[in-house]
């Protein structure tokens, strides 16, 4: 992000004209208002760097105002107020940097150290931002899949951890699917470890398309696939698999490659542990897989 982009907001348009001038000449983005009517039209500050607000705006009270900048955007968009005044009062700085603003800069102004402070305080909140995204994305790496756009094994495993603190509390039914993608291994030999990966990004996406809204899958590790379903019998969960095989069997994962399946199904019991859960369901989808029809097992 290039360009500094700043919002003034000034009822006395002398004032306003100055300060525009000011930034504009430092190669700013300026926005302004000047009206209670254009404050209230304005439904955002996300474009912001920056706000600089003169506190002696009639219109704006400091809480209510910072609150309203900062909602829903992280990092905080920095809140810097100006006072005009002849006289200063010491409670209104009080006020404003209670409510959370990163400055209360007091009349007579130093051009330069105004400028200096407001890039300063740019400085910090992109420098934050760009922490964010890193975060954001370190968090999604570790949440999701790349290759499948699934849950990752990992997030799979916290998830069934914490289903598991919650099953041993209500005892609410709680289902496990361990699915494969059969015939993926004889597709890399055949036509190389990328037509594999394309398999498994086809078949992902037509998954998704039909799981329910309360139920989570993961890529477990190669072409295997864990379904976690909550509040759901043994027998649902059949059903459930049933309906996964019957719909995903007829889709072109890849041209004329439909998607061959086997299903093994297990249910919370009070001394599992996710290690055994995912090994019952492991033990009944190798029974499965080596079924002709109907390859859905239950352990």
């Amino acid at each position: 992000m290039s360009e500094k982009h700043i919002l003034i907001i000034e009822s006395n348009v002398k004032n306003l004209e100055v300060l525009v001038d000011l930034f504009e000449k430092q190669e700013y983005k300026v926005s302004s208002l000047h009206s209670e009517e254009e404050l209230i039209a304005l439904s955002d500050f996300k474009e912001y760097q920056a706000v600089i607000i003169n506190k002696q705006v009639k219109f704006v009270q400091a809480l209510d105002f910072v609150n309203r900048v900062n909602e829903s955007h992280i990092p905080h968009i920095p809140v810097i107020f100006l006072d005009t005044a002849a006289k200063h009062d010491a409670n209104s700085l009080k006020i404003c940097l209670e409510a959370g603003a990163v400055e209360y800069i007091k009349k007579p102004f130093d051009t330069n150290e105004l400028l200096l402070r407001i890039d300063l305080h740019i400085k910090m909140f992109l420098e934050r931002a760009q922490y964010k995204l890193r975060v954001d994305k370190l968090g999604h790496l570790a949440t999701v899949d790349q290759l499948s756009k699934l849950s990752s094994k990992m997030h799979m495993q916290v998830i069934l951890k914490h289903q598991f603190d919650l099953f041993k509390r209500y005892t609410n039914p709680t289902t496990l699917i361990y699915m494969r993608l059969l015939e993926t291994r004889r597709s890399v030999d055949t036509f190389g470890f990328e037509h594999g990966e394309k398999m498994i990004v086809g078949f992902s996406k037509e998954l998704k398309k039909i799981l329910r809204e309360s139920d989570v899958a993961a890529r477990w590790q190669g072409s295997d696939f864990v379904i976690f379903l909550p509040h759901t019998t043994l027998e649902e969960t059949y059903i459930v698999a049933k309906k996964l095989s019957t719909f995903l069997s007829k889709k072109d994962i890849l041209p004329d490659t439909r998607p061959h399946m086997a299903f093994g199904l297990t249910e919370f019991q009070e001394d599992d542990t996710v290690s055994s859960l995912i090994a019952k369901g492991k033990s009944a989808l190798n029974t499965a897989s080596k079924k002709t029809f109907d390859r859905i097992c239950d352990c």
